[in-house]
């Protein structure tokens, strides 16, 4: 279950910090952006500036 409201833009948000949290510190590599899409002209970008 999620903390947050099912909105693209808040959505994008929680997966970017959840991957930053959890993925990231294991991989080589590192996060850009997170973009979903709730109908194909609806979406939310978060970059990773924007995730912290």
């Amino acid at each position: 279950m999620l903390d947050v409201e099912p909105a693209s833009e808040r959505l994008a948000i929680h997966l970017a910090r959840w991957f930053l949290d959890n993925v990231q510190p294991v991989i080589a590599g590192r996060l850009v952006a997170v973009t979903v899409s709730e109908t194909p002209k609806t979406w939310a970008r978060c970059t990773v500036g924007d995730a912290s």
